[in-house]
């Protein structure tokens, strides 16, 4: 998650990792919390029925969708509940997050977060956790580290701390270009923006100084980003023409048109 001048972008990995109860759910004994609980002692993935696919060297994620697929499910489905529910969390809780952010210089930051979730049969997802400081510490599963390393490096490349040291502050502005952030020609064009009204302000003669850099910081998220997808602005064409933008900061609403606009015109920015 980066928050900047009250614009929100939200990545979230593409992997995850699955932790099972070490017995399983049926038949149900209330007084066998094995059953349901799952502990610091959680059955990893590799000691399931998912351990086939991993052990063959996918994913855990890829793992869990080829295992829902093999008993006629859809695992999309949870997909979309995950980026449904996470967006939703930070976007209720922005104002306060925008309140935090005053304590930093010019009001910008980062953060990262773990949310848990927990399956039913019916692939319904609900949300039980929001961990501000989650553990990545792989010591009582080993196999976990990989993973771990994989999200550190994630987060560090998309916030832009991947960058060498040897790279200057001007040679990251020339990786961004002013005509890279320009959309909607064709309006943009008419006589309706010659007066900068609000379907305008993306247009270059109307962008103003603070909206430009953010939107080039969030354009250099996007193409540095490793093995993440976004989850604010939402991604895919359709959804982004749809979005219900109305509780939406000034900001927000603003970035929500620009992936918009910038998706119509290169389908690389659609996700």
């Amino acid at each position: 998650m980066r928050l900047a001048d009250r614009q929100l972008t939200l990545w979230s990995h593409l992997h995850f990792y699955c932790r099972f109860c070490p017995d399983p759910y049926n038949p149900f004994n209330a007084s066998n919390v094995d059953k349901y609980v799952v502990g610091d002692d959680y059955q990893p993935i590799w000691l399931t029925r998912l351990g086939k696919h991993y052990s063959e060297g996918y994913s855990m994620k890829n793992s869990f969708d080829a295992y829902l697929q093999s008993i006629g499910k859809e695992p999309e489905t949870i997909w979309t509940q995950v980026d449904d529910a996470i967006r939703s969390v930070i976007l209720d809780k922005e104002p306060s997050l925008i309140q935090s952010g005053r304590r930093f210089k010019k009001g910008k930051f980062f953060e990262m977060m773990r949310f848990d979730f927990v399956i039913d049969q019916d692939l319904n997802v609900f949300l039980m956790e929001a961990n501000m400081s989650p553990n990545l510490s792989s010591k009582h599963f080993p196999p976990n580290q990989q993973l771990y390393e994989q999200v550190l490096f994630a987060l560090f490349s998309t916030i832009g701390l991947a960058y060498g040291p040897m790279i200057t502050s001007e040679a990251k502005v020339l990786e961004i270009t002013d005509r890279q952030k320009m959309t909607n020609a064709q309006h943009c064009g008419t006589s309706e923006c010659m007066g900068c009204s609000d379907d305008c302000l993306m247009c270059s003669q109307c962008l103003s100084e603070k909206d430009g850099d953010n939107i080039r910081a969030s354009i250099t998220e996007h193409f540095n980003r490793v093995n993440t997808r976004r989850v604010f602005p939402p991604a895919g064409k359709e959804t982004l023409k749809h979005y219900d933008s109305s509780g939406l900061t000034a900001a927000n609403k603003m970035l929500v048109k620009w992936f918009y606009h910038k998706c119509v015109d290169d389908p690389y920015f659609c996700y």
